[in-house]
């Protein structure tokens, strides 16, 4: 499946860090906290246009549990959220599909 969408920071700015594909282990059981799962070696990498926020992930494996990890310097990732919550939002892939997520909003800084 194929992954893509926009980034942009609160000030509608472009965002040009290194994103990737992490793992909601625990989205189906509501009763536990959200546990994300999150590797530099194994996770999907995406793509992104500097200039524009463009994002893509091509290739995906299908899986209903994926989570946008995003790299922002030595600090810790950033998951982006569920818009007005503090839950990841959750991104559900089939085989030969096209996921759009359109324009997300992340403030990094």
């Amino acid at each position: 499946g194929v992954v893509y969408g926009y980034l942009v920071s609160s000030k509608n700015e472009p965002v040009s860090e290194t994103i990737y594909l992490a793992q909601d282990i625990a989205h189906d059981q509501p009763d536990l906290p959200i546990t994300v799962s999150f590797s530099l070696q194994s996770d999907p990498r995406g793509k992104v246009n500097t200039e524009t926020g463009f994002f893509y992930f091509d290739e995906v494996e299908p899986r209903e549990n994926y989570v946008i990890a995003i790299l922002a310097g030595a600090a810790e990732p950033v998951f982006i959220l569920e818009e007005g919550t503090e839950v990841p939002l959750v991104i559900e892939v089939e085989a030969g599909q096209a996921v759009d997520l359109g324009t997300l909003i992340v403030d990094l800084y």
